[in-house]
């Protein structure tokens, strides 16, 4: 497991969900293995409640599978949810670029073009992390003109399920080539 270092203001609670979110959507954390709450809440530095406590907010997602009596497992990749989800950030989007487009500066559009450069230098590159962080901090400046932050963090809630995808699916491509 990949761990984040751990922010001023953050909760432990909090903490251990961002860190868990990433390695699920990364697939460091894999489809269908089992988690070990003692093990991350040691990895991470501490106690097993805040990890409990992130793992039933992302059984609410429908990221992590609670078993009684058996354990906590990453859910398997559930097409009907990526659908769901695609949808939903299909219509939100479509609505926020039309907001951003609007409202956008000079600067603002520098800022996105800069995004789509860095995107496909690391792209031709085969750099597929910064592919993904250009691409992801591309939505967040288009959020973010728009003064929409607030929605563009229900976006990212609601659609992990399509970013695991949007990652097996480069790492399928590497494995290709």
């Amino acid at each position: 497991m990949n761990i984040l270092k751990r922010e001023s203001n953050e909760t432990a609670r909090d903490y251990a969900y961002r860190t868990i979110r990433e390695n699920i959507i990364s697939l460091d954390l894999a489809p269908g293995i089992m988690l070990s709450e003692n093990e991350i809440s040691q990895e991470l530095g501490i106690s097993r409640t805040p990890v409990r406590e992130a793992l039933i907010e992302m059984s609410k997602m429908k990221l992590v599978e609670i078993v009684p009596q058996r354990g906590s497992f990453i859910s398997k990749i559930d097409y009907k949810i990526i659908e769901e989800a695609r949808f939903f950030r299909l219509i939100v989007e479509t609505s926020i670029t039309e907001l951003a487009c609007e409202m956008a500066t000079d600067r603002d559009i520098m800022r996105l073009e800069e995004m789509v450069s860095l995107q496909e230098f690391y792209l031709e590159r085969n750099m597929h992390d910064k592919t993904f962080y250009y691409d992801d901090e591309f939505h967040r400046v288009l959020y973010n003109i728009a003064h929409k932050e607030f929605i563009r963090k229900i976006v990212e809630d609601t659609t992990v399920h399509f970013d695991r995808v949007r990652r097996l699916s480069i790492e399928t491509i590497k494995s290709d080539r």
